[in-house]
C-alpha cells in the first residue's frame, strides 16, 4: 500500500531545498514595482491638493515639502489628524 511506503529522510531534504532553490530564484525574478510606486511624476503632483506634499508620505520625496513652516501651517488648519493624512 502507498501509505506503507519508507520516506528516506535524505530525498525529501533534497527536494526540499531544491524546491526552496526554486522559489527564491523565481521570487528575484518577479518585477520589482515596490520603488516604482515611490516616485512622484511632477505634473501628477502639481494637481495634487496643495496640503498633499506636506503629508509624511510625500514630504521626503518631493521638492519643498518638508518645509516646517508650512506643515505646521498645515497642521494648525487641518487638526491633530493631518499628521495621519495620506492621500491614494
Amino acid at each position: 500500500m502507498w501509505y506503507k511506503d519508507e520516506v528516506s529522510l535524505p530525498g525529501f531534504l533534497a527536494r526540499s531545498a531544491a524546491l526552496a532553490a526554486a522559489a527564491s530564484l523565481l521570487a528575484l525574478l518577479a518585477p520589482q514595482q515596490a520603488g516604482a510606486q515611490m516616485t512622484y511624476e511632477p505634473s501628477l503632483v502639481r494637481r495634487l491638493p496643495e496640503y498633499c506634499k506636506y503629508t509624511q508620505l510625500f514630504r521626503d520625496r518631493i521638492s519643498g515639502g518638508n518645509n516646517p513652516e508650512e506643515i505646521e501651517r498645515w497642521s494648525t488648519r487641518m487638526g491633530k489628524t493631518f499628521i495621519n493624512m495620506t492621500h491614494y
